[in-house]
């Protein structure tokens, strides 16, 4: 008996891998996670103290949760939820893409358009739907599903950032035979796909106005008296530089950066373009990150672990109740190293020439830096629509079994105070692409700006 006890324990794992998942993650791994997801995030969300929810009631929800999931799928699901509670567009998950093989991909993306979704880009079977809005799939509303799926993506009412939607949509689908209503009143048959197609997220759109094209690489356009460029992200520490070096020597009076499709990248390569433009140091946010110092928490820990002593310890003049609350603070959590971020610390020159920057809710990140650095120092006009409205400095952990976290450490608002975040900034002048723009192949947006240019 005492030997099949001890068999029985040995293989534990093994048992409770079979009763609760398909094929991959045991009970034990999945706690694990679990409890290193809630640990990041307690230790390093900037906004914890704002959240509308309880921290320890809401981790022993889920982890009730965690213990009666099924499958692997349901169990990456709920710590996607989990995630996705935190409201913050740095603070998500990444699936296994194991996970993602086996609930299989989508055979179009999509494109939000004057608050409507339409196809983006899609296989050659079904190219009649480019550019047509969803009215259903599988005559449930598209709307309805959106509410589905937003339940693990981060958004803004009713938009969300590229490929999030098109990830998750998938589990809310059938593998073979889905079937896709457009507004037209059209209907086409579509099944996921075992590979995630290469499809485009964006389109070439034209003006009439002529021009001479400089640079392919960084997408370069001469416009009579203004010089065009398009920057998808600032990774690229090489374009960056032929960017200034064309900003620097091309003979236009303007320059317009189009960053309506920038995902970001490094903040210390939009700062290099940014100098062009403000003289000496300058600032763009006020930030707070969380404050954790070993010495500090094992001093904050002495009154929480004695309650019992510290009316006595004031009586005595050992300490104050100022000093017990900031201890308190920080040993919840609750203490915050707030700061003012700093550019242009180096000696650099500027040019004398108009920047125009083009805006879109698809400028994020680093995109979203440059753009906050330009506007709080009135160094050029923001021309298009709100920024997505989100920070960065997202820490980062992945786990053995695929799935990796980000948490954002570092909340940021704009130097007068002004909200940004879930909100974006706020362009100078709103214009917007329509879907007759698209379907026409038109950039209204740069047209107008390049006519009131002239």
């Amino acid at each position: 008996m005492t030997y099949l006890i001890i068999l029985f324990v040995k293989n534990i794992d093994i048992i409770l891998d079979f009763y609760y998942n398909d094929y991959m993650i045991s009970l034990k791994e999945k706690i694990k996670t679990f409890n290193y997801l809630w640990k990041d995030l307690s230790n390093v969300f900037y906004g914890v103290c704002d959240l509308p929810f309880d921290m320890d009631k809401t981790y022993e929800k889920y982890l009730n949760k965690i213990l009666n999931s099924k499958t692997d799928e349901q169990y990456f699901l709920l710590l996607t939820e989990y995630v996705n509670l935190f409201n913050d567009g740095h603070t998500n998950v990444s699936l296994p893409k194991i996970i993602l093989d086996k609930r299989k991909y989508l055979p179009f993306n999509l494109i939000y358009i004057k608050n409507k979704y339409y196809v983006c880009d899609t296989i050659n079977e079904l190219s009649n739907i480019k550019l047509c809005e969803i009215k259903s799939i599988n005559n449930i509303c598209f709307k309805k599903l959106l509410k589905k799926v937003f339940k693990y993506v981060h958004h803004k009412d009713n938009f969300a950032y590229h490929g999030r939607i098109e990830t998750y949509l998938p589990f809310f689908l059938n593998k073979k035979r889905n079937k896709l209503l457009l507004s037209n009143g059209e209907k086409y048959f579509f099944d996921l796909l075992d590979e995630k197609p290469q499809l485009k997220t964006t389109f070439d759109l034209k003006t009439n106005i002529p021009f001479k094209k400089i640079d392919n690489e960084l997408n370069a356009k001469l416009y009579q008296n203004s010089l065009y460029i398009e920057l998808k992200n600032f990774n690229n520490s090489k374009q960056i530089e032929k960017c200034i070096d064309l900003i620097k020597t091309t003979d236009s009076k303007n320059i317009i950066l189009d960053l309506r499709e920038n995902e970001g990248g490094m903040t210390a390569n939009a700062e290099k373009i940014a100098n062009l433009f403000i003289e000496g140091t300058y600032s763009a946010y006020k930030k707070k990150t969380r404050e954790f110092v070993g010495s500090n928490l094992a001093s904050a820990s002495q009154f929480v672990a004695f309650k019992d002593k510290i009316e006595n310890w004031i009586k005595t003049g050992l300490t104050t109740q100022k000093e017990i609350d900031e201890n308190n603070n920080y040993f919840y959590g609750k203490s915050f190293k707030t700061y003012t971020d700093c550019y242009g610390k180096t000696k650099h020159e500027t040019v004398n020439k108009k920047l125009y920057v083009l805006t879109s809710g698809y400028t994020f990140s680093a995109g979203e830096d440059f753009v906050c650095m330009i506007k709080v120092n009135n160094a050029g006009t923001i021309v298009g629509q709100n920024t997505y409205g989100s920070t960065g400095t997202p820490f980062v952990e992945k786990f053995q079994n695929g799935f990796s976290v980000r948490v954002c450490s570092i909340g940021n608002e704009l130097i007068d105070g002004t909200k940004f975040l879930n909100v974006g900034i706020c362009p100078d002048i709103k214009l917007e692409n329509n879907i007759s723009n698209y379907k026409t192949n038109k950039d209204f947006v740069l047209e107008n700006l390049l006519k009131n240019l002239q």
